[in-house]
């Protein structure tokens, strides 16, 4: 069988520089350390410009070994969006500033080979309209979960490549729910049995693409790269890049437009036309607010003009504040379903409140608004944790969605 594994490294732009040591040696380290020893193997990696920014800072060497494996053929870098925002819940001069941050950021660092093919949106969150810009900005392929095929899942068309519709010079992959499930979720997962079953249901003429945090692989579960390990020594599988399969199987593609889901998105969400609960639940107060918070700041941005002079740095930072404060982790740690930090969300509204302070020009009116919502924001989510919100929400998660192994 082929498997194509997909790495996503990232970590929020406010991280510890103590969390991001721990990651590098817990995660990043081993899984490069693997594609060294093992010269068939290969992946697809993303690298959110946020991220690389801080890998620079702390630990160069890393990044200089990635590109000694992109050279080899052994890692294909593919493109994302800087700062890790739900791509379909922004306007598309957000999306394609992300985008474009993201790629800026990984060209001044990778230098010239960082020349993406493909791309990763962010918790695999997919719309239509990003589908639109992602194909007007010039690349080939873009990974979807399953559950965007059709919205369902255990079906056998993600084993399959299509085309967007609307889109024919965008090629569609689709990562396997379950298999990837299976080890990201699993407490515990012993490699050779793992690897027995997936075997055991993908033939051997066929392919499977799997999607991961790469955090996933030893920091999220310690010995997790032991099933890196296991496939990169076993001669049954056949490791490929995306852009491999594509030349492989490409052929004659059927088009299709897919649904709008993310790799967290259960069938009933779509039932419920509802494909992005985990970061804008319609009845999740503090969903409802971040995002009234969040669309001042867009439009207070977007409404106050640009200097031609600005050495001060004052419409500048509002910029990067916004910037930031778009990343996606203070909306899902809102959701209580599973996790739940009150200082991330509180931090990630802090920072789209300091976009609009930093903003002289902007009426008071509109300042007023936002810190009366941005103080709303504050208390409801103290209230919640020191309340029974949270804790109801998890125990109502952990009741429903247990780990399922393959």
């Amino acid at each position: 069988m082929i498997w194509a594994p997909f790495l996503h490294w990232y970590q929020p732009p406010n991280q510890t520089r103590e969390i991001i040591l721990k990651v590098i040696k817990e995660s990043y380290d081993p899984a490069i350390s693997l594609l060294e020893r093992y010269l068939n193997a290969r992946i697809t990696l993303n690298v959110n410009g946020c991220l690389t920014e801080q890998i620079v800072a702390i630990q160069p060497a890393l990044l200089e070994r990635i590109k000694t494996l992109v050279l080899a053929g052994q890692i294909e870098l593919a493109a994302s969006a800087k700062y890790h925002p739900l791509l379909p819940l922004l306007p598309k001069s957000e999306i394609e500033r992300q985008i474009n941050l993201n790629i800026e950021t990984n060209r001044h660092y990778f230098g010239d080979i960082y020349k993406p093919l493909g791309f990763f949106p962010p918790e695999l969150a997919f719309s239509n309209e990003l589908a639109e810009v992602a194909s007007r900005m010039g690349f080939k392929w873009i990974i979807l979960d399953e559950i965007s095929l059709d919205g369902s899942l255990e079906n056998e068309g993600c084993a399959k490549i299509y085309q967007h519709k609307n889109f024919p010079n965008l090629t569609l992959f689709f990562s396997d729910r379950q298999i990837s499930h299976t080890i990201r979720s699993t407490d515990k997962l012993e490699a050779s049995s793992f690897w027995s079953e997936v075997k055991g249901k993908i033939q051997k003429s066929q392919y499977l693409i799997t999607a991961n945090d790469g955090e996933t692989f030893g920091h999220h579960f310690k010995h997790r790269e032991e099933i890196l390990e296991f496939a990169f020594e076993d001669h049954e599988i056949q490791l490929f890049t995306l852009s491999q399969i594509k030349r492989k199987f490409a052929k004659k593609l059927q088009s299709i437009i897919p649904q709008a889901g993310t790799w967290e998105t259960t069938e009933e969400n779509i039932k419920q036309k509802n494909p992005f609960p985990l970061w804008k639940d319609p009845k999740n107060k503090i969903h409802k607010l971040q995002w009234l918070l969040t669309e001042i700041a867009i439009h207070a941005v977007e409404q106050v003009e640009k200097p031609e002079d600005d050495s001060g740095l004052v419409y500048a930072s509002s910029r990067n504040h916004l910037d930031r404060g778009l990343h996606s982790c203070h909306y899902w740690w809102a959701s209580a379903y599973p996790w739940w930090n009150p200082d991330i969300i509180i931090e990630g509204s802090t920072e789209l409140i300091r976009s609009i302070r930093s903003l002289p020009e902007l009426p008071a009116s509109i300042k007023q608004k936002a810190e009366k919502i941005y103080a709303e924001i504050s208390k409801t989510t103290w209230q919640w944790h020191w309340g029974d919100v949270a804790q109801k929400k998890i125990k109502k998660y952990d009741s429903l969605y247990r780990s399922k192994v393959v």
